[in-house]
């Protein structure tokens, strides 16, 4: 466990992830996580059965009810023994489509695209041939319509809720600042507590990544309210997966000896909390991290301590350990800069660089660019990759397009060393 512990203090200190939340917060219900949530509702998974809000439940069940035996439903079901579908794989697929039209928006099958990677081409197709039979026999899209007044009830209020109480700053300083990036709140009206965190990248380049928010009970006639730390602690736990389930996945090589022999120690649990790979395991235990970094670095100690006891309670007794490995970790590690294109091979970074310690290499086909430098705790950096007084020189593609000039600012956790 120790050694897992450093392998990811280091390299999450380095860390080049995806763009923090940035603007205004956008909450959104999102009809096509409603109706994939209606489709497992009726296919009996228990995941989906928890309540929520009591009149939109029984709005829900008078208007779908009569289909549970529809072929759809039957194909649904089908999917949950051969893939095991379940939990945050119908609303990952729902967001990976069309707005209506259940139509993939990128290929399944490619890991690195963000859908769940038991979503095969096979499986997501007769998934979403299922939600277009479905949703046209059902006639869903008038039913979300006439719910659309709910749903803003239940926007507004998250909303308010939420919007001054994610310090979105944090997540630039954690994981530096990019461009083309889409960050919502959906709140899962069908999810009962469960939440997930997802993204894609979609063919362009874009990223859009998703908190899925799970909805506590309310009786008939309740206005919507969300507990506003509860629904602040689980949006900061899902904001940080699309962070973290990428990088997991691109270091899965050095990750699994330590990752598949903690595991071991802990299976039993984490099959039981729903955690059946030592990936998905890790990708939570490094969320949790996180979030309780996050907690400690605002001085919030009542949202770290309620987060650590759920940890501790979900079987997680190693996270306080590892976030505090991550604060003071110091040492070497990798800048790594990710392009969108293969590129031609110049480099041109100036500003405040950590200390390179080793030759800079190119890695998958020229696409990533990754520097061995040793990092100093507490240090602030400044990058400036390619130089506007310059064009044309420095970073370009294969293709000849220049990079334009940008800046990239980060600072390396934990405290700097007292001055002598």
């Amino acid at each position: 466990m120790a050694r897992i512990r450093r392998l990811l203090a280091t390299a999450l200190v380095c860390l080049l992830a995806l763009a923090g939340p940035a603007g205004a917060l956008e909450v959104r219900v999102d009809p096509r996580v409603e109706f994939t949530a209606v489709m497992c509702r009726l296919a009996g998974f228990e995941e989906f059965q928890g309540p929520g809000f009591a009149d939109y439940d029984a709005a829900v069940d008078a208007h779908f009810g009569p289909f549970r035996d529809h072929p759809a439903v039957a194909e649904v079901r089908a999917l949950r023994e051969q893939v095991r579908l379940g939990y945050n794989m119908p609303a990952g697929l729902a967001i990976a489509t069309g707005e209506g039209d259940w139509t993939l928006r990128l290929p399944a099958g490619v890991p690195a695209n963000g859908l769940d990677a038991r979503w095969t081409p096979e499986a997501a197709e007769r998934f979403l041939a299922a939600a277009r039979a479905l949703w046209t026999d059902s006639q869903a899209a008038g039913f979300f319509e006439r719910q659309r007044p709910f749903h803003r009830q239940v926007e507004a209020s998250l909303r308010a809720d939420l919007d001054s109480r994610l310090d979105r700053g944090w997540f630039e300083r954690q994981h530096g600042a990019s461009v083309g990036r889409r960050f919502a709140v959906v709140p899962g009206l069908l999810n009962g507590p469960h939440s997930y965190g997802t993204h894609l990248v979609l063919p362009d380049g874009r990223v859009e990544a998703f908190a899925i928010l799970g909805t506590p009970p309310h009786e008939a006639g309740q206005a919507p309210s969300y507990p506003a730390d509860q629904a602040a602690s689980l949006l900061v736990h899902e904001v940080h997966h699309p962070y973290v389930n990428p990088w997991v996945a691109a270091n899965a090589d050095r990750l699994a000896a330590g990752g598949q022999a903690l595991y071991g120690t802990v299976e039993e649990a984490m099959v039981a909390a729903s955690y059946g790979r030592w990936d998905y395991m890790l990708n939570e235990t490094l969320v949790r991290a996180q979030v309780l970094r996050y907690y400690r670095s605002r001085g919030a100690m009542p949202g770290y301590w309620r987060n650590l006891q759920d940890d501790r309670a979900r079987g997680f007794a190693w996270v306080d350990a590892l976030a505090d490995a991550i604060d003071a970790a110091v040492g070497e590690g990798e800048l790594r800069l990710e392009f969108d294109r293969e590129m031609g091979g110049s480099v041109a970074i100036a500003g405040d660089v950590p200390d390179v310690v080793g030759a800079p290499r190119w890695e998958q086909g020229g696409r990533v660019l990754v520097v061995p430098v040793r990092f100093e705790a507490g240090r602030s950096h400044a990058l400036r990759l390619n130089d506007e007084q310059a064009p044309g020189k420095g970073f370009a593609g294969k293709d000849g397009q220049w990079l334009v000039p940008r800046a990239w600012r980060f600072r390396v956790s934990g405290q700097a060393p007292a001055a002598d």
